[in-house]
């Protein structure tokens, strides 16, 4: 009935009754794995530095108590003990010192060697005066093991052991009733110890497991912070970085970049031929149009561009402190993107899909969306120029100077911009008059340059580029 009743109020808690059975056996057995290590090694060393400050205290109380006691009786066996107990303390405590700086692993088995070799010696080297009780040795092993190992089973079977051995040595000092009194005092100790190391222990798994949490959550910011520039362009990106650097928060980057401001800026635009007939076909813009115009946006966005798209058409404005240097960057892009598109078309013996327009002018930058969603965006004739002139090399005229060669087209102004850095570019010069033709509401434009990406255009640009610090282009 009474073990019924035991099973029955134990039924609910059955986990947390072995769960405490095996504190008493030895609390690393509920570590988890994964913290086990950093335990045992955290663990022994706060074992060995407890050791060292209780064992010194502890043998400095004896060295004491036989300074002022053996002037009375300098050759008393009973003065003998506290001396031979004092040396073997600073023995054990100079010897764990020396040890476990260098191996903590260890500190699992020395405290029995320890300690049972302190009741042998005192067995061996000791004769204690009739009166006296050995229980200061069992008390001496007691406090190794309990500073120095966390097995409770472990610690009472050495202690028994060694007091058996006691009780055989000193059969007529030790009696029985002693041993017994001596044993259970020190096996309440060891539980004691056991619960408290426990306490210890579970502080260090919730430190350890904070640790991970705070570790986890830098990690996820991080990823969170890397993910989330996948949506913002490099040139924008590098911005908010170089102000949180200077000591800048995101807020004042932010409004530096979207304040809405009049400026010089380039603009590079390119739309797709034929594209309607196309845009329904999933294979097509999966397969086709994505990668092709993934290519090319990342190449304008790692060379400090903002690409913006309207279906197939891309509009890349330049956001960068010097506008010039961010005219000569869209004439780099435009040259590459050009070249391997015209090679492209000659291996397919078709005409290119795409043509590149590079456009250069004052107008307005900044926030164009609204207060909770911020886009930065450009207006003006250098955004608007660009898919007037586009819509010019659907013409005859025009197509027959580019689709032979890989070209790449400039407005008025951007034409006088790239003469002004070089006199060694050749550029043709189209008149649209000439040739009846004219730009949408710029039909006071009358021409458009036509740049060759030829070797003699490229080494003169990549001089250009050189003197501005920017990579250059393979020839």
């Amino acid at each position: 009935m009474l073990i019924l009743l035991i099973g029955m109020a134990t039924q609910n808690n059955l986990d947390k009754l072995i769960g405490f059975f095996l504190i008493l056996l030895d609390p690393i057995l509920i570590v988890p794995r994964k913290y086990k290590n950093i335990i045992q090694q955290l663990e022994g060393k706060t074992a060995s530095k407890l050791l060292l400050i209780c064992g010194t205290l502890f043998g400095l109380i004896l060295i004491l108590a036989y300074f002022l006691l053996d002037q009375r009786k300098p050759h008393s066996d009973q003065w003998m003990l506290y001396r031979f107990c004092a040396a073997a303390f600073c023995l054990a405590i100079g010897l764990i010192a020396i040890i476990f700086k260098n191996n903590i692993k260890l500190l699992r088995f020395l405290p029995y060697v320890f300690s049972f070799g302190l009741m042998i010696a005192f067995c061996k080297f000791i004769h204690l005066p009739h009166g006296s009780r050995p229980s200061l040795i069992v008390y001496s092993a007691t406090i190794i093991l309990l500073l120095c190992s966390s097995s409770v089973s472990a610690n009472i079977m050495c202690l028994a052991l060694g007091t058996l051995v006691l009780r055989r040595h000193w059969m007529d000092l030790y009696e029985t009733r002693f041993l017994i009194s001596d044993i259970l005092l020190s096996c309440v100790i060891f539980g004691a110890g056991a619960i408290f190391r426990n306490t210890w222990i579970n502080s260090q798994i919730l430190e350890l497991k904070n640790a991970d949490l705070q570790a986890d959550l830098a990690k996820e910011k991080i990823n969170f912070e890397r993910n989330i520039l996948t949506f913002i362009p490099p040139v924008i990106a590098n911005k908010l970085n170089a102000s949180r650097s200077r000591g800048g928060g995101h807020e004042e980057a932010m409004q530096e970049i979207l304040e809405l401001k009049q400026q010089w800026f380039s603009v590079l635009y390119s739309d797709l031929r034929n594209f309607s007939k196309r845009s329904s076909n999933i294979d097509f813009i999966k397969n086709d149009l994505i990668p092709k115009m993934g290519i090319i946006i990342d190449r304008v966005e790692q060379n400090s561009a903002v690409a913006r798209l309207a279906g197939d058409a891309i509009f890349a404005f330049y956001l960068t402190d010097d506008p010039e240097e961010g005219f000569i960057r869209g004439v780099k892009d435009a040259v590459i993107c050009t070249r391997e598109l015209y090679l492209e078309s000659i291996n397919a013996l078709k005409e290119p899909e795409r043509y590149f327009i590079l456009s250069w002018g004052k107008g307005v930058i900044g926030n164009v969306a609204s207060i909770s969603h911020k886009e930065i965006s450009v207006f003006g004739d250098p955004a608007n120029i660009g898919s007037r002139i586009d819509n010019l090399t659907k013409q005859e005229a025009l197509k027959k100077k580019i689709n032979n060669k890989p070209t790449v087209i400039l407005s008025q102004e951007a034409l006088d911009e790239l003469a002004s850095f070089s006199d060694k570019f050749i550029i043709e010069t189209f008149l649209l008059k000439e040739n009846d033709l004219s730009i949408r509401s710029y039909e006071d434009h009358s021409a458009i340059g036509l740049f060759e990406c030829n070797d003699d255009n490229i080494i003169a640009l990549n001089e250009v580029l050189s003197a501005n610090n920017i990579p250059l282009i393979g020839v």
